[in-house]
């Protein structure tokens, strides 16, 4: 659960015009007409009497409810207590909310000069996806930093999976060309970060972070077919060296000596070039080690 995550009483009259809802203070309530005998000089009651005001020391009209809202936000929005655990604040997705990482930032998103970051809690699929599973059943799905690095700046993010059972499919746009994105396996989708199609940018901003891609269910074994942090940077140390003495051997100006090769590097590359860079290491055969 978010722990910006908060609980407060809210009151709100039945019968008016437009529902205010009000955080009901212990030290206010006092003063309140509504729940003093005062009630029934108001207007909306005596249009909507509904008993005996003097058998009642407050308004029948009166109602109290528990809400939740969010601590972090600059507009309060309630919500209803019964239904918070059907919001992102209740569950592990909280962890992937823009206001949540804005204040309690976890791994760092970027790589550095020599190297791309790979953090530990997460699992890594050959062909450059990440998975994090959660205890509440729950796992979220988006593209790592080597990808993000060969994209550069995204200008478009499409989704071709609907909710579902299915193998989740990213379309990615670069400079006028599409990338399809196939995850390796099969889950139950269950959303999609829908903020990416406004903001394409957040994806290689954050891909870790504020550029998840879906939220789908877990299923018994998921994890396994995936590599964990410690494997998973062999695996990418292997595809930069790899790609690195590729790009020496035909382009010698996009690669690093020793480090890593320029951002954005598919958008300066031949489109045979690119697309066969590719489908070498981020298409769907990727991912069961079969490349070059």
């Amino acid at each position: 659960m978010c722990p910006f995550l908060r609980e407060a009483k809210v009151r709100s009259c039945r019968r008016a015009a437009m529902r205010k809802l009000i955080p009901a203070a212990l030290d206010t309530i006092a003063e309140e007409r509504c729940a003093t005998p005062a009630f029934a000089d108001c207007p909306v009651y005596q249009q909507n009497d509904e008993g005996d005001s003097e058998c009642q020391p407050s308004c029948p009209l009166l109602s109290e409810q528990l809400m939740q809202y969010c601590s972090a936000s600059s507009i309060t929005h309630f919500v209803p207590y019964s239904e918070a655990v059907l919001t992102r604040c209740g569950t592990s997705a909280h962890r992937y909310c823009d206001l949540y990482l804005g204040m309690n930032p976890s791994e760092p998103d970027q790589e550095s000069q020599d190297n791309i970051v790979i953090p530990e809690r997460l699992r890594y699929s050959r062909n450059h996806w990440w998975i994090d599973e959660s205890e509440d059943g729950l796992c979220h799905i988006g593209i790592d930093g080597f990808l993000a690095r060969l994209l550069g700046s995204v200008d478009r993010v499409d989704f071709a999976s609907q909710p579902g059972i299915t193998r989740p499919i990213a379309i990615l746009t670069t400079q006028g060309t599409e990338w399809q994105m196939v995850f390796p396996e099969r889950v139950r989708v269950k959303s999609c970060n829908v903020r990416l199609k406004s903001k394409p940018a957040k994806l290689t901003a954050g891909p870790y972070s504020v550029g998840w891609l879906f939220e789908a269910e877990q299923k018994p074994g998921l994890a396994d077919s995936f590599m964990d942090a410690r494997a998973a940077q062999e695996w990418m140390d292997q595809d930069v060296r790899q790609l690195n003495q590729r790009l020496q051997d035909a382009n010698p100006g996009y690669a690093a000596d020793g480090g890593m090769f320029v951002q954005g590097l598919l958008s300066m590359l031949d489109r045979n070039e690119a697309l066969g860079i590719f489908n070498d290491f981020c298409a769907p055969r990727a991912a069961q080690g079969g490349k070059y």
